[in-house]
């Protein structure tokens, strides 16, 4: 993402970065790498019951009463011996947790790793065993005689590993679910559940006499579709915050029919991070001039958090951390170098598949409103002007960049018209007044043409760069290369640096690396600076690194 500032007009722009897909006609290349269909959640089979109500969490509540309680209820009276499902967060603190859970007349049992596919980490599952009426305990194997249905994910076969000094012998399961046929013959399970930081974010550990994974998966469909509908009605600024910061933290994640909003000491944990930073945004600023007022402000919310922390007072939590947010914000916005009035931006939806090397896709990236101008971006009240509003079809702007004399913006657009396969991304002009909108490629007149001759991918173009020379640095999958660790039916091209003249002709590649590259920019002394991902050889996630060229390669 670029954030460029340019003073040349009265109005001074900000540009950030966006991702969409665009397609042209012709005949469609021949692609070796397919879409895998399993990457884009389904729809919930559950329909989601809103129920509005007066504020954003008794609204959020009671929608999901609506919604969930009637399964629950359903669900607690199914349940053989008073079992109750076990369901652990597992956190990155190297301590394993004990679970022990009576399974007697069971004829199956469900064990579960319940997180974000591709970006949940393995839960793992050690020393885990059944015990009979006799005492006799059985090992639970993930490729074992007691497998009645195999793991949705492929499981890491049981060994051992050491944690905190002590050996275990256990498997890790990524999110899925392994499904074991007891037939009512053993009493107890004993397990211990642990997460290695290292394969991932934190996942749930779950176990349960029916299956739970696509369960949990169809919860959080629903509970993210109630999300949107809540922040589309509760749009004043504290709403906004407060859902953000639950939804984020996974506030609302563990429902019951129980179960309630953020409590306050949750909010006071929040208000002393909040105060924290706008010290240090404080200090930031007043590098360049002093804020004693903002500065006094501070102080004040400084001794009634403590005041607060001391007393234990209840219910002034939320208060609080609005305030610290709202001064943090003021003193931020107050500083020398965000003294302009309109800022540039462009909307879009999340990727459909948040992985670095897959987000740019057009197959990943779904309809957005495109390039939009902000005015008094800095209110509570900000007023928006769509400037591709009816001048294309629906799709997907991204990328938008500046150009020197602050008067046209080039970015990356995707037409959603034809089939979802056939989105691709090229790049566009308009002026920042709405006017002169003009294609520069992926026009009749581009040959597209990949690297060699071929056109194994879709040629897509993204990331567009202003250059010095009037001409434009991108990147492009024209090269016609794949990410080496994405195989199978994983549709994963490379993109890598190019450039072109204004009108979109004397397309050139100007970098040959092996993995994809991102994020043009010209430097001050002319240099074009991006990113690499170079990891062959290497380590794959920390090997993004800096490089340099000279516009003309």
């Amino acid at each position: 993402m670029k954030v460029m500032c340019f003073a040349a007009t009265f109005c001074t722009w900000m540009s950030l970065a966006v991702c969409c897909p665009m397609a042209r006609g012709g005949d469609p290349p021949k692609l070796l790498f397919l879409q895998d269909p399993s990457l884009r959640a389904p729809l919930p089979e559950t329909a989601p019951v809103y129920v509005k109500q007066d504020s954003w969490q008794e609204s959020m509540r009671a929608s999901l009463q609506a919604t969930f309680a009637p399964t629950d209820t359903h669900d607690q009276g199914s349940k053989t011996d008073g079992f109750t499902p076990a369901m652990v967060r597992l956190e990155a603190d190297g301590q394993p947790r004990r679970l022990e859970l009576r399974v007697a007349a069971f004829a199956r049992l469900y064990v579960a790793t319940l997180g974000r596919p591709l970006e949940a980490g393995s839960a793992w599952f050690l020393n885990p065993k059944l015990i009979d009426r006799q005492g006799h305990p059985t090992a639970l194997e993930p490729n074992g005689p007691l497998v009645r249905r195999p793991a949705d994910a492929e499981a890491i076969p049981s060994q051992e590993l050491e944690v905190l000094g002590s050996t275990y012998r256990g498997f890790a399961l990524p999110p899925g679910e392994i499904c074991f046929q007891l037939d009512g013959k053993f009493d107890r399970l004993e397990v211990l559940v642990h997460y290695v930081p290292e394969t991932g974010l934190p996942p749930y550990a779950a176990v349960s006499d029916e299956p739970v994974f696509a369960r949990a998966l169809e919860c959080r469909a629903v509970r993210e579709l109630l999300w949107d509908r809540v922040a589309r009605d509760f749009r004043d600024a504290r709403s906004q915050m407060e859902m953000e910061m639950e939804r984020r933290d996974g506030i609302w994640n563990d429902y019951t029919s129980a179960a309630g909003e953020a409590t306050d000491t949750y909010y006071r944990a929040r208000a002393a991070e909040r105060l924290e930073l706008a010290r240090k945004t404080l200090a930031f600023v007043e590098c360049v001039a002093p804020r004693p007022e903002m500065a006094a402000e501070l102080r004040t919310l400084e001794q009634q958090s403590r005041e607060v922390a001391a007393l234990g007072v209840s219910a002034t939590g939320s208060d609080l951390f609005a305030r610290a947010v709202d001064l943090r914000r003021r003193i931020l916005f107050s500083h020398p170098a965000l003294g302009f009035d309109r800022l540039l931006i462009s909307k879009r939806p999340p990727p459909s598949l948040s992985a670095p090397g897959d987000n740019y896709y057009g197959i990943h990236n779904d309809t957005g409103p495109g390039l939009v101008v902000l005015d008094q971006w800095k209110t509570g009240r900000p007023r928006e002007t769509m400037l591709l509003d009816g001048k294309l079809p629906a799709g997907c702007a991204m990328h938008a960049d500046l150009s020197f004399d602050g008067q046209r913006v080039v970015f990356a657009y995707a037409d959603h018209t034809p089939p979802r396969e056939r989105w691709q991304f090229f790049l566009y002009e308009i002026g920042v007044d709405g006017s002169g909108l003009r294609q520069i490629t992926g026009t009749n007149k581009d040959p597209l043409a990949g690297a060699g001759g071929r056109m194994t991918v879709l040629s897509e173009d993204y990331d567009p760069c202003y250059l010095p020379d009037g001409g434009l640095a991108f990147i492009s999958t024209r090269n016609q290369g794949g990410v080496r660790c994405h195989n199978g039916d994983r549709y994963c091209p490379t993109y890598l640096l190019y450039r072109c003249d204004a009108d979109g002709s004397n397309v050139r590649q100007l970098s040959f690396g092996e993995a994809n590259e991102w994020d043009p920019v010209v430097m001050p002394d002319g240099l074009i600076l991006w990113t690499r991902w170079d990891y062959i050889n290497r380590p794959v996630i920390p090997t993004l690194g800096l490089w340099t060229i000279q516009p003309n390669g």
